[in-house]
């Protein structure tokens, strides 16, 4: 398991109509190696391997019964056994055009020793250049003892939920699902991969309490979880405010967004050594290898389009063709995959 601060702002609903703007968020750590970059594709982070700072934006509001929430990752892990079983299905992965997925997982928890359980189906922003996918919530089933549900910072891409702790029952398995909307947005008809991100949570509170009145306030040392030393908050209004704290283990699958390399018809001549290969009305041709190669395709680098290569029997190594170089040697008898 990955060490990681999770730094959430939530507006109580109290009655007293309060609207939170002008939010900056600062913590720092120890060997910080990523940012969540929150909902809001504007917000300015600044961070390094011991510091991050997130500016919002004028009009990022938080009204009342909202929250907003910042995390970074360390590069510390740890072992621990988590008491639960996850499985996932998805009745469709692969799009070349727009389309839904019905996307399920079933979680069976072998104990309650904790004091919350929480579930999500996230789509984030950050990492989607080839498709805008939206979660249908509406669309949410499950069998599971639900104690609420919310539609957390963007209602069209996380949705939080939280299960009744007493009424769990232990190996029984629990099913939960939902409707996503996947638009392709490669532009040039390339097909995609794409899943959503889902994740079941086990939560232990370490303790809350009154922090005092300001515009500006810190989370006590005490409560800052391990590789933490600092977490603060300032906003342009001045409020009561409270901590609290909690320490979670979850399981994920992770959102996977892919773009997939289309297929083309080719030959390989080798009296001439050169690949032939047709996109469209266009034949680009490719000078490689020999005449007594074996010729081979396939994505080298993982960047999702198809390069050449050829297995030389005389000296059993691969010679392929990328992009980014011009020869790598591989290998000992010949393959290819997808």
């Amino acid at each position: 398991m990955q060490y990681w601060a999770d730094i959430a702002i939530n507006n109580f609903d109290d009655a007293s109509d309060t609207v939170l703007g002008n939010i900056t968020v600062e913590s720092e750590g120890e060997n910080i190696t990523s940012v969540d970059y929150t909902d809001e594709p504007e917000v300015t982070v600044i961070w390094n391997q011991t510091h991050a700072k997130w500016i919002f934006p004028l009009d990022t509001v938080v009204n009342e019964g909202k929250v907003k929430s910042t995390w970074w990752k360390t590069n510390y892990y740890y072992s621990q056994y988590i008491p639960m079983r996850m499985k996932r299905s998805i009745n469709q992965t692969e799009f070349s055009s727009d389309g839904y997925q019905l996307v399920a997982f079933n979680v069976t928890f072998e104990n309650k020793t904790c004091d919350y359980i929480w579930g999500t189906f996230l789509t984030e922003k950050s990492p989607k250049e080839f498709v805008e996918a939206t979660l249908l919530y509406e669309t949410f089933t499950t069998d599971a003892p639900i104690q609420s549900h919310n539609q957390t910072g963007d209602p069209q891409h996380q949705f939080t939920f939280y299960l009744d702790l007493d009424q769990v029952v232990l190996e029984k398995p629990y099913q939960f699902s939902m409707v996503v909307k996947v638009n392709v947005t490669t532009g040039d008809g390339s097909p995609v991969k794409y899943t959503p991100r889902c994740s079941i949570g086990l939560g232990k509170s370490w303790g809350s309490g009154d922090i005092g009145t300001g515009y500006s306030v810190s989370m006590p040392s005490g409560a800052l979880p391990r590789h933490a030393h600092s977490a603060s908050v300032t906003t342009n209004v001045s409020n009561s405010w409270i901590y609290s704290n909690s320490f979670i283990q979850k399981m994920s699958f992770e959102e996977v967004c892919r773009k997939m390399s289309k297929n083309k018809i080719g030959v390989f001549r080798p009296s001439a050594h050169t690949f032939y290969l047709k996109n469209g009305t266009t034949t680009t041709s490719i000078s490689w290898g020999a005449s007594t190669d074996l010729p081979v395709t396939g994505d080298w680098n993982g960047d999702g389009r198809t390069e050449v290569g050829v297995f030389r029997n005389s000296t059993h190594m691969f010679y392929l063709k990328t992009e980014q170089q011009q020869l790598q040697s591989v290998g000992e008898q010949a393959l290819t995959c997808r």
